[in-house]
């Protein structure tokens, strides 16, 4: 699977995406009684041609997609998809069930397209006014890189793996954590070996795939670190945590135009399919026995999923998967108690982004904390435990104060994520970032004030480690 798109493949997925919509279009005159929600299947074409339709053309067109199409994709599948799969029964109930106690009203469906429409195109006003500011690299210098020395290289990839795995051993991070930790005036601490794990992985691989540094010692390091990454991920008990390496592994196998073979295609279906009953069994051992070790927690749940069975293994990993995937009825909800929301509003957190991504909690203690996905289950649900919810990045943004907001959060986000893409090159250093923007941008759950602090957080670590681990040298081409 080469990351390219022919002539061919291109006309016939753009065909196939517009004529099977007129089919389900046609089905839906018919069926639907609902004028509303006929209107709403209507902006959800347009929305399909600024999202998977664009990140096709632009695929085609610049040999892969923007920055912003993955965001877009991920559009589709989360939200638009999961719309188009509800509508039918969003028409013969007045009102669905979310979180089996919370009662959304079925005609919400229009605001929240329009919604998602708003911040699509406010992105692509974003996107036009990033060119504004793209000046071209106009050097003519080549950049050499190399490990500015391997000792200490080496010593850093041990130890960042060492910290990861003293603190998930010792409930610091992950699934059912100390909370304290987290909220805690030193949790930049916690932050930052966040960030360096997958970071390490990321040089490893990059290098590795890119780069051809295929020493014995550079092969042993890179395959155990990726060992270990996967196997924080699984003890962290967060399904992102396990998926993240993986592809932070493929991302550069697939930029150093290598090919993806059936065999392990098919090993990765397995994979994904297993994955969520493995985790979910975890999870409930985790809160079944506190006292045992999480490796012998994370064994348990590994004979307790092969002890179910094959069939109902899939049918549980589908189940998960679909219930991942739906985010439209929480941004329904968002839609219809925007009023109450009073965590934020009107940006009155956007005075912190310039600083708060960098400034330590110690300093400034009234610094947004990202613990508004299980305020918003507690604030629609009565119930307080660990679980958060997300009404995607839409419905963060339309919490902000309705439309208008929307609009000016995603102009924003639009403008970032272009004007960063547009000064970015093929050096190590920018591949670093762009790969890590990439999967950023796969996620449409995150709230746009963090997930911009976050990307500010991720550029600043991966700068200083680019300058204290790669010597670079500018060599004059004439």
């Amino acid at each position: 699977m080469q990351f390219q798109l022919n002539t061919t493949s291109f006309y016939w997925l753009i065909r196939s995406i517009r004529v099977g919509y007129l089919f389900y279009f046609i089905i839906v005159l018919f069926s639907i009684d609902s004028e509303e929600l006929i209107i709403a299947t209507v902006f959800s074409f347009i929305i399909i041609e600024l999202t998977i339709i664009r990140f096709l053309k632009n695929w085609y067109r610049f040999k892969r997609p923007k920055l912003l199409d993955w965001f877009r994709l991920s559009t589709f599948v989360f939200l638009i998809l999961n719309f188009l799969f509800l509508l039918f029964f969003l028409d013969q109930n007045s009102h669905l069930v979310l979180l089996e106690a919370v009662y959304v009203k079925s005609l919400t469906a229009l605001p929240a397209i329009i919604t998602i429409l708003i911040g699509l195109l406010a992105i692509d006003c974003g996107e036009v006014l990033a060119k504004q500011f793209y000046s071209i690299n106009s050097s003519k210098s080549t950049i050499r890189f190399g490990i500015r020395n391997r000792s200490f290289f080496y010593t850093s990839v041990i130890l960042v793996g060492l910290v990861q795995i003293y603190l998930i051993l010792n409930g610091i991070v992950g699934y059912k954590s100390d909370l304290e930790y987290n909220l805690s005036s030193f949790s930049f601490l916690i932050i930052i070996v966040d960030i360096l794990g997958p970071l390490i992985l990321l040089i490893l691989s990059s290098l590795f795939f890119l780069y051809e540094y295929r020493t014995l010692l550079f092969k042993l390091s890179f395959a155990g670190f990726f060992l270990l990454e996967i196997i924080f991920g699984f003890l962290s008990g967060m399904k992102e945590q396990i998926i993240v390496p993986f592809l932070l592994v493929i991302i550069p196998f697939i930029m150093s135009g290598r090919q993806l073979n059936n065999v392990l295609i098919t090993l990765g279906v397995i994979f994904v399919l297993f994955l969520y009953p493995i985790n979910n069994n975890y999870r409930k051992e985790l809160g079944e026995e506190r006292s045992s070790g999480k490796i012998t927690v994370f064994i348990n749940a590994i004979e307790r999923t092969f002890e179910n069975g094959i069939a109902e293994n899939f049918q549980s990993g589908t189940d998960s998967y679909q219930d991942r995937i739906s985010l439209f009825p929480v941004l329904m909800y968002s839609i219809e108690n925007e009023k109450d929301w009073n965590e934020y509003k009107y940006f009155n957190r956007y005075i912190y982004l310039p600083i708060s991504w960098i400034i330590p909690r110690f300093l400034i203690p009234d610094k947004p904390v990202a613990t508004i996905g299980g305020t918003l289950y507690k604030t629609s649900t009565g119930r307080q435990n660990r679980t958060s919810i997300t009404p995607s990045t839409y419905g963060w943004a339309f919490f902000e104060g309705g439309y208008i907001t929307t609009f000016m959060a995603f102009a924003l986000f639009g403008f970032f994520i272009s004007y960063l893409e547009n000064n970015l090159t093929n050096r190590f250093l920018h591949r670093l970032i762009y790969i890590t923007l990439l999967i950023s941008l796969l996620k449409v759950e995150s709230d746009i004030y963090f997930k911009i602090a976050e990307i500010l957080q991720n550029i600043f670590i991966i700068f200083l480690i680019h300058r204290l681990m790669f010597r670079q040298k500018h060599l004059l081409n004439v």
